[in-house]
């Protein structure tokens, strides 16, 4: 649960940032939150769902649901970790046995500039 929770949030920031052309990131999401909370505001499911619906729509909600509640295989987008990451398919061996998953690999092409500003 906890991989499958720091997928889901790195995958949230890199999908807030696609919808606001980069002005906005989880952090600028989950700032307020953290405000009211200091202010002795009650945060739960029901004021979790809002929020993440006002940022990203209903169909966001309904994969939080299935991804963190529920438990739902889930794979991030290839650019979960911003620019200098892809997401590429990887073979594993698990108890001598393959396993099909992905390996987060450096975009070459990308300075590292870039990256130690993201």
């Amino acid at each position: 649960p906890y991989n499958r929770s720091s997928l889901y949030f790195a995958s949230l920031d890199a999908r807030i940032r696609a919808k606001s052309s980069g002005k906005r990131k989880l952090d600028d999401m989950l700032r307020p939150m953290f405000v009211s909370r200091q202010q002795g505001v009650r945060f739960d499911h029901d004021a979790w769902k809002k929020m993440l619906a006002r940022e990203l729509g209903p169909d966001a909600v309904a994969e939080w649901e299935r991804v963190i509640l529920e438990g739902e295989m889930f794979i991030p987008e290839s650019n979960a970790f911003g620019p200098c990451f892809r997401r590429t398919p990887k073979t594993y061996s698990v108890a001598d046995k393959p396993v099909e998953g992905y390996a987060w690999v450096r975009v070459p092409s990308v300075p590292d500039a870039t990256c130690r500003t993201w």
